[in-house]
């Protein structure tokens, strides 16, 4: 009874998640071109794509360490960019791309990305849902853990700028798509590895 619920769980999942592909297809209609563009910059398909993600990142904060703004304001500003992406973004894509050249190609890797929009939300979601459950079944638990991480992040933030250590983030967070899609991690942690093992190697023979 047990694996019948469970396997019902699971197709209900993914019933939902099928659903919610479709409806975000349909949402990101007229941002489709862009969003593929968008995706190849983050996911590195050209392999000086890092430097400009980089370097795009990089204006953005040197101005806003020149202006130094207000709080409101970069909200404000970064809101009305938002707006006007939103307003000029769809009238552009129906009359600069055609959407008779629009290839099979094209729209695998637009719904790779509206899975992964899915995805994300699914994995936050669901995150949400177990920090809950700890919440009531482990009230104590939560509070240390919940109460711990804030001291940690307040102690990082009393260390380091608060302008720089946003940049770091955001810096990361751009990059981290083309550092998953090239396992640029695992690559690194193989090659230490193997740096541990020449040495450790070395130093059984001259033992």
């Amino acid at each position: 009874m047990a694996d019948e619920s469970e396997s019902k769980t699971e197709g209900v999942s993914q019933k939902s998640e099928q659903e919610l592909v479709k409806l975000c297809k349909r949402r990101l209609e007229n941002w489709r071109e862009v969003l593929t563009h968008c995706n190849a910059l983050l996911t590195w398909d050209k392999p000086y794509y890092p430097g400009i993600i980089a370097g795009i990142v990089t204006v953005i904060f040197l101005l806003l360490w020149y202006f130094d703004p207000s709080v409101l304001t970069t909200i404000s500003v970064f809101g009305i960019i938002a707006c006007i992406l939103d307003y000029v973004v769809p009238i552009l894509s129906s009359s600069v791309f055609d959407s008779s050249k629009w290839t099979g190609t094209q729209e695998k890797k637009y719904e790779d990305i509206c899975h992964g929009f899915v995805d994300t939300y699914m994995k936050i979601k669901h995150m949400w849902d177990s920090v809950r459950q700890i919440k009531e079944t482990k009230p104590y638990l939560y509070f240390i853990g919940v109460l711990g991480a804030l001291i940690f992040t307040a102690w990082i933030g009393n260390l380091i700028n608060n302008l720089f250590l946003t940049y770091l983030i955001v810096l990361l967070a751009s990059l981290l798509p083309g550092i998953k899609s090239h396992n640029v991690i695992q690559e690194n942690i193989s090659i230490v590895m193997g740096v541990i093992k020449g040495i450790t190697g070395q130093s059984k023979k001259k033992k």
